[in-house]
């Protein structure tokens, strides 16, 4: 919290912030900041600032040079924003609130009333050349009938960004929000915001990526709650519950998170009677996009532990699975027949297909025929048929197992997912088509090892595993398993 003697105030002009940073609440009866107040504080965590600020003057650096900032509170009373390199007061300009952050590569929230929206980020502003891109972060728009929330990704400009918000083209939205690659950018806590935006305004929001945003929700649920503290935004709170995403256990942590709070608004909120405002369903009707399902191959979390695992369970074969025991497939992942005159393998290949190779260890084409007994001949010919259809089969039904996952969060115990997984050459592959998550740690299986996305070694531990989730990654994390994938020529 901040102390009335870490400000310097001249007029009604906050001139130099001497304090040390960490939370800081702008003093009321503060009705503008001068150029510079925040140049000697690298240390700032958040500020607000309080209804009678009507005006923010800005540096080169814009408003701190403060890289740790991560929230920032707007009054409905801010109107202008102005821009003074040299600190003077004959060289102002109007400028918008990107230059404001222009230093703050780290900000996640910004919360402001929506009507000085177009008047803060407009580009009819003076602009010249200290016009930068907006940081990746979650704008949140106090409206008269509750909070909006958006999220924008590092790519997406002022124009571009005013013209979104009002055009809301949310396919476009939907589309950077899911698919997480090296075009689009977010901090994990940005994408779990833009998600709770997007299920509280589903304007043209489909079945599929409604799922994917409710799971998002749903294991990032407490994180939120030290946000709306920060913010001083019980809204949040409210926005929270009523998607109705949350299972019992996760509400009552949220609740008592809530009852801890040291922000009376918010510890108000514990007992509060909060239901949900819509039911909001726990899968798809369908399959989920494309998009979603290319990106669930190669993607995961963590901006820290999972809050909510899914159900632990005992992985169970489909009935094709059960069907293709007659495969019978060695660990390496080989089937041999015995021709009378020669011998030869069928060996299962990582792209799921089969090589055949005769007995002196020669690439063959087909199962050769010359000089093999014909009833060995057709046997071969007939279970090389059969695997390569129960092979397919297999695999089908282990995707759509696999995609039901995705969207429930379901955990296999450990022991049971080395046991579907570790022993079975076509599940091996199978599983290296994947990226998988246990505690804080994602790993996919490659050749005959286990890695992570470091390409390092990865020991498996007891802790449960499940699909990872691309949406919950950091953006690191996730440029590096696209880049393996890539390299590896995996779709």
């Amino acid at each position: 919290m901040s102390n009335a003697s870490d400000f310097v105030i001249e007029n009604g002009v906050l001139t130099e912030y001497v304090g040390p940073g960490g939370d800081v609440v702008i003093p009321n009866g503060v009705v503008g900041i001068q150029a510079g107040a925040f140049r000697y504080c690298t240390n700032l965590h958040s500020i607000i600032l309080p209804e009678g600020v009507e005006r923010i003057s800005i540096g080169e650096s814009g408003l701190c040079y403060g890289k740790e900032l991560l929230y920032a509170v707007f009054p409905k009373s801010l109107v202008n924003i102005l821009y003074n390199p040299y600190y003077s007061e004959n060289d102002e300009s109007k400028t918008h609130v990107a230059n404001v952050f222009r230093s703050c590569n780290k900000l996640q929230v910004l919360f402001m009333p929506k009507e000085h929206y177009s008047a803060l980020f407009g580009p009819d502003l003076e602009r010249g050349n200290h016009s930068y891109l907006l940081p990746n972060f979650a704008l949140l728009l106090q409206e008269e009938n509750g909070l909006r929330i958006l999220a924008f990704s590092e790519n997406r400009g002022e124009d571009t960004l005013k013209e979104f918000v009002e055009a809301g083209n949310w396919q476009e939205f939907d589309r950077e929000l899911i698919n997480t690659g090296l075009r689009f950018k977010f901090k994990s806590i940005v994408r779990v915001l833009g998600a709770l935006g997007r299920l509280c305004d589903p304007v043209d929001l489909s079945e599929e990526n409604r799922a994917v945003y409710i799971e998002l929700v749903k294991k990032n649920a407490k994180k939120l709650i030290p946000i709306a503290e920060t913010i001083k935004c019980p809204e949040l709170v409210r926005m929270l519950f009523g998607v109705g995403c949350m299972d019992k256990k996760t509400i009552q942590a949220v609740r008592k998170l809530l009852a801890a709070s040291s922000v009376p608004e918010i510890a108000a909120l514990a007992d509060a009677e909060m239901e949900a405002i819509a039911p909001v369903p726990a899968k798809p009707a369908g399959e989920i996009t494309q998009h979603a399902a290319e990106t669930m191959r190669s993607q995961k979390e963590t901006d820290g532990p999972d809050d909510n695992a899914g159900e632990q369970h005992t992985d169970t074969s489909t009935p094709h699975e059960q069907s293709s025991a007659d495969a019978k497939l060695n660990k390496q992942g080989n089937m041999t027949w015995d021709l009378g005159n020669q011998t030869v393998t069928a060996r299962f290949q990582e792209d799921f297909s089969f090589q055949l190779e005769s007995a002196d260890g020669k690439i063959v084409k087909s199962i050769p025929k010359k000089g093999a007994d014909p009833e060995k001949y057709e046997r071969a010919k007939e279970g090389l048929a059969q695997l390569k259809k129960a092979t397919k089969e297999r695999l089908r039904a282990r995707k759509k197992i696999l995609f039901e996952e995705f969207l429930s969060g379901d955990c296999h115990i450990a022991g049971d997912w080395c046991g579907t997984y570790l022993a079975d050459p076509v599940m091996w592959a199978a599983a290296g088509k994947m990226v998988w998550a246990q505690g804080n740690a994602t790993f996919t299986l490659t050749g005959d090892k286990i890695i992570d996305s470091a390409g390092a070694a990865y020991a498996l531990t007891d802790e449960p595993i499940r699909v990872a989730y691309p949406l919950e990654m950091e953006p690191e994390d996730v440029e590096a398993w696209q880049r393996y994938f890539l390299a590896h020529g995996i779709q």
